[in-house]
């Protein structure tokens, strides 16, 4: 679980699963972004299992900026992010087309997120309470 900047602002509970085939953005974190609905891309594809045991409907998606940084190192990219109008305790999921264009390497156990950069590494550490309160 990492707080990373997206679309300059600065995002809670986000989860980096390298299970996820996709990059995903909950309706919560959209409004609290205040994007305008035009920048939303519409697509008809269904997604199973985002939340358990059911399918979702994606609203779209959006291509956005999303720093990861430490101090005075970071790094942005802009990343494909499908939109789902479901309700979790987590506000959006990081998946492997993430984890493969920051080159991150992730030690889940640890909770550490790790992406080279030519100035050092930037290394993120999750929160370990923040990830009990998601799991209950």
């Amino acid at each position: 679980m990492v707080k990373p900047t997206i679309n300059n602002c600065m995002i809670f509970r986000v989860l980096i699963s390298g299970g996820s085939s996709l990059n995903i953005l909950f309706s919560g974190a959209l409004d609290a972004m205040q994007i305008s609905q035009s920048a939303i891309k519409l697509v008809t594809q269904t997604f199973y299992d985002i939340v358990l045991g059911s399918s979702s409907m994606p609203i779209g998606h959006i291509l956005l900026p999303i720093t990861f940084a430490r101090h005075d190192n970071f790094w942005t990219k802009k990343i494909l992010l499908n939109l789902v109008n479901s309700e979790i305790v987590y506000n959006a999921i990081l998946g492997r087309p993430i984890l493969a264009k920051f080159m991150d390497v992730v030690h889940y156990a640890y909770q550490y997120v790790k992406i080279p950069r030519p100035v050092g590494v930037i290394t993120i550490r999750g929160c370990p309470k923040v990830v009990l309160c998601c799991d209950k």
